[in-house]
Protein backbone atom coordinates (compact mmCIF):
# COMPACT_ATOMS: atom_id res chain seq x y z
CA UNK A 1 0.00 0.00 0.00
CA UNK A 2 2.73 2.26 0.51
CA UNK A 3 3.98 2.09 -2.50
CA UNK A 4 0.83 2.67 -4.28
CA UNK A 5 0.00 5.50 -1.86
CA UNK A 6 2.89 7.44 -1.08
CA UNK A 7 2.32 10.44 -2.75
CA UNK A 8 -0.78 10.77 0.00
CA UNK A 9 0.27 12.23 3.94
CA UNK A 10 0.15 8.89 5.37
CA UNK A 11 1.97 7.96 8.16
CA UNK A 12 2.03 4.52 9.84
CA UNK A 13 1.79 3.57 13.46
CA UNK A 14 3.58 0.93 15.61
CA UNK A 15 4.17 -0.63 18.82
CA UNK A 16 6.92 -2.98 17.39
CA UNK A 17 7.96 -3.30 14.01
CA UNK A 18 10.72 -4.94 12.18
CA UNK A 19 13.61 -2.79 11.50
CA UNK A 20 14.40 -3.88 8.32
CA UNK A 21 10.73 -2.89 7.12
CA UNK A 22 10.74 0.12 8.78
CA UNK A 23 13.27 0.98 6.76
CA UNK A 24 11.94 0.05 3.41
CA UNK A 25 8.62 1.82 4.69
CA UNK A 26 10.43 5.09 5.52
CA UNK A 27 11.45 5.74 1.69
CA UNK A 28 8.09 5.43 1.26
CA UNK A 29 5.78 7.22 4.23
CA UNK A 30 6.47 8.38 7.71
CA UNK A 31 6.77 6.12 10.37
CA UNK A 32 6.06 6.97 14.09
CA UNK A 33 6.32 4.81 17.04
CA UNK A 34 2.84 5.23 19.17
CA UNK A 35 2.98 6.78 22.68
CA UNK A 36 0.31 5.59 24.67
CA UNK A 37 -2.17 8.34 25.25
CA UNK A 38 -0.79 10.50 22.07
CA UNK A 39 -3.79 12.32 20.40
CA UNK A 40 -3.56 11.70 16.91
CA UNK A 41 -5.92 13.80 14.43
CA UNK A 42 -6.18 12.19 10.77
CA UNK A 43 -9.14 12.00 8.21
CA UNK A 44 -9.07 8.56 7.74
CA UNK A 45 -7.48 5.72 10.09
CA UNK A 46 -6.95 2.42 9.16
CA UNK A 47 -7.06 -0.89 11.23
CA UNK A 48 -6.09 -4.17 10.93
CA UNK A 49 -6.49 -6.35 13.67
CA UNK A 50 -5.37 -4.36 17.08
CA UNK A 51 -7.54 -1.32 17.85
CA UNK A 52 -5.36 -0.51 21.10
CA UNK A 53 -4.89 2.96 19.86
CA UNK A 54 -8.43 3.89 18.68
CA UNK A 55 -9.13 5.90 21.93
CA UNK A 56 -6.19 8.25 21.26
CA UNK A 57 -6.89 8.65 17.40
CA UNK A 58 -9.64 12.07 16.25
CA UNK A 59 -10.69 10.51 12.55
CA UNK A 60 -13.29 11.58 9.99
CA UNK A 61 -13.40 8.03 8.88
CA UNK A 62 -12.56 4.96 10.62
CA UNK A 63 -11.77 1.58 9.10
CA UNK A 64 -11.22 -1.97 9.93
CA UNK A 65 -9.66 -4.07 7.49
CA UNK A 66 -9.72 -7.59 7.80
CA UNK A 67 -7.24 -9.97 6.40
CA UNK A 68 -8.70 -13.36 7.41
CA UNK A 69 -11.23 -15.42 8.86
CA UNK A 70 -10.30 -14.46 12.88
CA UNK A 71 -12.88 -16.39 14.68
CA UNK A 72 -11.23 -20.07 12.56
CA UNK A 73 -8.32 -18.44 14.07
CA UNK A 74 -9.14 -18.20 17.40
CA UNK A 75 -9.66 -14.39 17.76
CA UNK A 76 -12.92 -12.11 17.27
CA UNK A 77 -12.59 -9.51 14.93
CA UNK A 78 -12.92 -6.18 17.46
CA UNK A 79 -15.35 -4.66 14.81
CA UNK A 80 -18.06 -3.82 18.10
CA UNK A 81 -16.00 -0.67 18.40
CA UNK A 82 -18.92 2.18 17.91
CA UNK A 83 -15.96 4.03 16.41
CA UNK A 84 -15.72 2.20 13.20
CA UNK A 85 -17.25 3.32 10.49
CA UNK A 86 -15.75 1.41 7.49
CA UNK A 87 -15.17 -2.34 6.77
CA UNK A 88 -12.65 -3.93 3.85
CA UNK A 89 -11.56 -7.22 3.74
CA UNK A 90 -8.84 -7.66 0.87
CA UNK A 91 -10.96 -10.49 -0.74
CA UNK A 92 -14.04 -11.83 -1.11
CA UNK A 93 -13.95 -14.93 1.73
CA UNK A 94 -12.58 -12.14 4.37
CA UNK A 95 -15.36 -10.00 3.26
CA UNK A 96 -18.34 -12.07 3.63
CA UNK A 97 -16.33 -14.18 7.25
CA UNK A 98 -16.47 -10.51 8.48
CA UNK A 99 -20.00 -9.83 7.37
CA UNK A 100 -20.88 -13.17 9.25
CA UNK A 101 -19.51 -12.10 12.23
CA UNK A 102 -20.93 -8.87 12.53
CA UNK A 103 -24.51 -10.55 11.87
CA UNK A 104 -23.47 -12.67 15.30
CA UNK A 105 -23.10 -9.47 17.04
CA UNK A 106 -26.54 -8.10 15.52
CA UNK A 107 -25.05 -5.23 13.66
CA UNK A 108 -25.50 -5.37 9.82
CA UNK A 109 -21.36 -3.62 8.36
CA UNK A 110 -21.02 -4.08 4.33
CA UNK A 111 -17.38 -5.00 4.17
CA UNK A 112 -16.39 -3.83 1.12
CA UNK A 113 -14.17 -5.85 -1.01
CA UNK A 114 -10.69 -4.41 -1.52
CA UNK A 115 -8.13 -6.80 -2.93
CA UNK A 116 -4.28 -5.50 -1.64
CA UNK A 117 -2.34 -3.31 -3.75
CA UNK A 118 0.34 -5.85 -4.60
CA UNK A 119 2.94 -4.14 -7.00
CA UNK A 120 5.68 -6.74 -7.68
CA UNK A 121 9.47 -5.45 -7.90
CA UNK A 122 11.43 -7.34 -10.73
CA UNK A 123 14.13 -9.50 -8.92
CA UNK A 124 17.74 -9.24 -10.00
CA UNK A 125 19.47 -12.29 -10.43
CA UNK A 126 22.11 -13.21 -8.02
CA UNK A 127 25.66 -13.45 -9.32
CA UNK A 128 26.81 -17.18 -7.74
CA UNK A 129 30.56 -17.92 -7.42
CA UNK A 130 32.52 -20.87 -6.46
CA UNK A 131 36.03 -21.43 -5.44
CA UNK A 132 38.41 -24.21 -4.13
CA UNK A 133 41.21 -23.26 -2.86
CA UNK A 134 43.27 -22.88 0.65
CA UNK A 135 42.65 -19.65 2.14
CA UNK A 136 45.47 -19.75 4.73
CA UNK A 137 47.78 -20.21 1.83
CA UNK A 138 49.47 -16.85 1.18
CA UNK A 139 50.74 -18.16 -2.19
CA UNK A 140 47.70 -19.71 -3.51
CA UNK A 141 46.09 -16.00 -3.57
CA UNK A 142 44.17 -15.24 0.25
CA UNK A 143 45.15 -11.26 -0.24
CA UNK A 144 43.94 -11.55 -3.80
CA UNK A 145 40.61 -13.28 -2.74
CA UNK A 146 40.37 -10.97 0.66
CA UNK A 147 40.34 -7.87 -1.62
CA UNK A 148 37.57 -9.32 -4.07
CA UNK A 149 35.39 -9.89 -1.17
CA UNK A 150 35.97 -6.57 -0.03
CA UNK A 151 35.89 -4.77 -3.68
CA UNK A 152 32.16 -7.16 -4.44
CA UNK A 153 30.32 -6.06 -1.20
CA UNK A 154 31.48 -2.31 -1.58
CA UNK A 155 30.25 -2.63 -5.28
CA UNK A 156 27.08 -4.74 -3.56
CA UNK A 157 26.19 -1.89 -1.30
CA UNK A 158 26.61 1.29 -3.71
CA UNK A 159 24.23 -0.48 -6.39
CA UNK A 160 21.48 -2.28 -4.03
CA UNK A 161 22.96 -5.61 -5.63
CA UNK A 162 23.72 -9.40 -3.97
CA UNK A 163 25.88 -11.86 -4.81
CA UNK A 164 26.37 -15.43 -3.00
CA UNK A 165 30.36 -16.83 -3.26
CA UNK A 166 30.88 -20.38 -2.02
CA UNK A 167 34.62 -21.48 -0.67
CA UNK A 168 35.65 -24.43 -0.73
CA UNK A 169 39.13 -24.50 2.02
CA UNK A 170 40.74 -26.65 4.32
CA UNK A 171 40.19 -25.46 7.71
CA UNK A 172 40.98 -21.86 8.07
CA UNK A 173 42.17 -19.27 10.23
CA UNK A 174 40.61 -16.29 8.24
CA UNK A 175 37.59 -14.71 9.62
CA UNK A 176 35.14 -13.26 6.43
CA UNK A 177 33.49 -10.76 6.94
CA UNK A 178 30.91 -10.84 4.46
CA UNK A 179 27.62 -11.36 4.39
CA UNK A 180 27.57 -12.81 0.90
CA UNK A 181 30.70 -15.40 1.65
CA UNK A 182 30.18 -18.82 3.11
CA UNK A 183 32.91 -21.39 3.35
Amino acid sequence: MAKKYKDYDITIYYDEADIFQLQRLRKLVKCKKYIKGEVIKCNKVFFSFNLDMIDDVEADEYYFVSHANYEELGYKPPIDNSKLTHYIGVSQFASDKLDEYGKKLGKEIKTIKCYNPLTLEPKQKVVRLVSACRLDDKVKGRERTLRLIEALDRYCAENNRNYIWTIFTNPTRIKVNSPNVVY
